[in-house]
């Protein structure tokens, strides 16, 4: 009798703390999300300002938009790949049907300068 009150308050404890554990682990992942994207736009307006004072050559900024793009890209497949919970849907749709859908700054740029 005591060994199934030990096994059922330990299945209630894992069951509690992996709850938790879950789903507060979720919400820095989101969060991580929206930072990367920040830093990606924050090193995109920073080249961009360069290469408009003439600090860089055309060929260091196409390398640098593409670079940037790839960051861009890995961050999108991250998104996609992050399994969103209910609360999160508002989120979901603004990456998927915003964010991810509108040509960024960065692609724009690269369209306009070397394609």
């Amino acid at each position: 009798m005591k060994f199934v009150k030990v096994i059922i308050i330990i299945g209630i404890i894992a069951g509690i703390v992996g709850y938790f554990g879950f789903y507060q682990s979720s919400i820095p992942i989101t969060q991580s999300f929206k930072d990367r994207l920040s830093e990606i736009n924050e090193q995109f307006n920073e080249t961009k300002i360069k290469f408009d004072k003439g600090a860089l050559d055309e060929k260091t900024y196409k390398k640098s938009l593409e670079d940037l793009l790839a960051k861009q890209e890995k961050l999108y497949s991250d998104v996609k790949n992050h399994i969103w919970s209910e609360s999160q849907i508002t989120e979901y749709d603004s990456w998927v049907r915003g964010i991810m859908k509108i040509p960024s700054n960065i692609e724009q740029e690269y369209q306009k300068h070397f394609k």
